[in-house]
């Protein structure tokens, strides 16, 4: 499941619930258990979230932002998403991946271009 953040508009978060259903069986539960464990950062790239969303059961959240000419996003990132309560409220929540628009979307940090 993958969630979509667009600082340009404000939050639109659209796919679904972050709300979390109770484990059924094993694997479910092992899921859980790594998901529980996951600390929030903004990743390097789609397809390490892919694999880790995988792993844990837990959302893909996705930052599409140009904080570098963005006034709306420069002011998500100062009074939000830098913030440790914000981090620390998504911890075993959503794996985020934050994709910088400059000359078309980039992964932060590598990774290629989508």
């Amino acid at each position: 499941m993958i969630f979509a953040l667009c600082a340009a508009v404000g939050f639109s978060v659209s796919g679904g619930s972050l709300a979390q259903d109770a484990p059924a069986d094993k694997e479910a539960a092992a899921k859980a258990a790594k998901a529980a464990k996951v600390k929030f950062r903004w990743g390097k790239s789609l397809k390490s979230a892919q694999k880790q969303s995988e792993e844990t059961g837990l959302p893909i959240v996705l930052l599409f932002t140009g904080t570098s000419w963005c006034g709306y996003c420069v002011k998500l990132e100062k009074e939000v998403l830098s913030k440790k309560e914000f981090k620390q409220g998504m911890d075993g929540v959503a794996i985020g991946v934050k994709l910088i628009r400059q000359f078309g979307f980039q992964q932060v940090q590598g990774g290629q271009d989508i």
